[in-house]
């Protein structure tokens, strides 16, 4: 599966948490369906809808994140 744009896999044991297409593995804080919008293979905010936060609960953790300009 690719998950950025080096074309890198992700790592073995890895949690992909967005892999371009699809919100799955996240929720709104309330538990109600994401209502954020995926566009280009970002997550974009929808006003007014509420933070996100991962269906998986997390502790120690090493986190890569990429941002699009």
């Amino acid at each position: 599966m690719i998950v950025d744009t080096l074309n890198l896999s992700a790592k073995d044991g890895a949690i992909v948490l967005f892999d371009g297409q699809a919100v799955d593995n996240w929720t709104h804080m309330d538990d109600r369906p994401v209502e954020w919008m995926v566009a280009k293979g970002a997550v974009q905010v929808v006003a007014g809808t509420g933070d996100i936060c991962t269906r998986e609960p997390f502790a120690d953790h090493y986190l890569h994140l990429e941002f699009k300009p």
